[in-house]
């Protein structure tokens, strides 16, 4: 009985051990398991606070240990932001402008290997493709403009942003300051986003005369260049500048203007409809109008021409300029200028009406619109009765 004995207490002595050695240390590291979930706000708290701890290694220590939790705390940062506790305040701001950083860090390394996007990038990307080129370009920009850059992602009050931009290239006075701070570039892009959604008749009038003389910019003119990589971009701002809809005869002229002299297809709308207004009047405009239907008009605007050449208001002497051609003085009226544009559309020779024509030239292609007189009143009247006969015959056998 006593060996029974013996082994059944030798049994409970090892049953015993094994609860301690293994199965107490598992329910031991269990039960902190389980209250994680409840801890694991309440150190977050504990940081916050110790940030205005009396202890300076205290302080350092809980702001590093934010830091390593990442974006996870920027809401719960957010709340101190204006705290009373100066200490607090101060390391609560630098902590979130650290996280940020980080995070725009992760997120340029990760668009540069052609991962993901950044705000702006579907803009911008529009006018100038995406390549690495392109793509480390834009990285630039972001790190200069990111707060721009963030608000033109945001569809939230995109008019005002456009106003901002504006105001502040009114602002400023060098112009390479202008090309350095990619000011330019941004503010074309938000014309880009802004303008085909802008109400003409109620929003335009604030920003009509900034937004006309940023297109008349020297700067401008260079950013559009044949050098630049992002005249693209700027190139389809100016095009939405110049078709929009923007009745008053001064802007008119000044998007025929800006048209003209970056080659814009698109300034042939415009040019058209200021020819249609019965008030058209300015020669200048009317030049530039014309010159626009020379280069990217065709036969089926003559008739609109030729209505112009039958307005009173172009029938008196109407001097564009006199010019001396050897030595003689031909003057230039409106109607010249008109005629010549219909018979430079009809394919006729210029020489076999009688027009005295300048050697000029745009972008390469012959334009003697602009210096197409006569050298006397008998020379004028012969050419739009010539020009009268070929339209009634059809026949243009006389004038080739």
């Amino acid at each position: 009985m006593a060996s029974v004995g013996n082994k059944w207490n030798l049994f409970v002595l090892s049953l015993f051990t094994t609860v301690v050695v293994f199965w107490f240390p598992v329910l031991g590291y269990a039960i902190p398991q389980q209250e994680t979930g409840v801890e694991h706000i309440q150190p977050l708290h504990l940081l916050i606070e110790k940030l205005a701890d009396e202890n300076f290694d205290t302080r350092q220590d809980a702001e590093s240990r934010l830091l390593e939790r990442g974006a996870t705390v920027l809401p719960h940062l957010e709340i101190q932001r204006q705290a009373t506790d100066q200490e607090l305040r101060l390391r609560v701001n630098r902590i979130i402008e650290m996280i940020r950083l980080q995070e725009m860090e992760r997120a340029v390394k990760a668009f540069l290997m052609g991962e993901g996007s950044l705000p702006g990038w579907e803009t911008y990307s529009t006018g100038t493709g995406d390549d690495d080129i392109q793509r480390e370009a834009f990285v630039k920009l972001y790190r200069q403009r990111k707060e721009t850059l963030d608000r033109h992602q945001n569809d939230q009050d995109q008019i005002g942003l456009l106003k901002e931009l504006l105001k502040e290239f009114s602002g400023s006075g060098a112009q390479q300051v202008i090309f350095q701070d990619g000011l330019m570039t941004c503010l074309s892009m938000q014309i880009i986003k802004t303008l085909p959604k802008v109400d003409s008749q109620d929003e335009l009038p604030q920003i009509r005369k900034t937004l006309s003389r940023y297109f008349q910019q020297t700067a401008f003119a260079k950013m559009v260049s044949d050098r630049n990589r992002l005249k693209n971009l700027h190139r389809q701002a100016a095009i939405l500048w110049v078709q929009f809809p923007d009745p008053l005869i001064a802007e008119m002229t000044l998007r025929m203007a800006v048209a003209q002299a970056l080659g814009i297809r698109e300034g042939l709308v415009v040019a058209l409809e200021y020819l249609r207004r019965p008030d058209t009047g300015q020669s200048t405009s009317i030049r530039n109008a014309l010159t626009l239907v020379a280069d990217y008009g065709d036969e089926s605007h003559i008739p609109l021409l030729e209505r112009h050449l039958d307005n009173a208001l172009l029938l008196h002497p109407r001097f564009v300029s006199e010019n001396r051609e050897q030595t003689s003085v031909y003057q230039v009226q409106v109607k010249d200028l008109v005629l010549s544009t219909m018979v430079h559309l009809a394919g006729l020779k210029y020489q076999n009406f009688g027009l005295n024509l300048r050697d000029i030239s745009f972008q390469g292609q012959p334009l003697p619109i602009p210096q197409s007189g006569f050298l006397n009143s008998e020379d004028r009247e012969a050419a739009n009765k010539k020009w009268r006969t070929f339209r009634q015959t059809g026949n243009s056998k006389t004038s080739h």
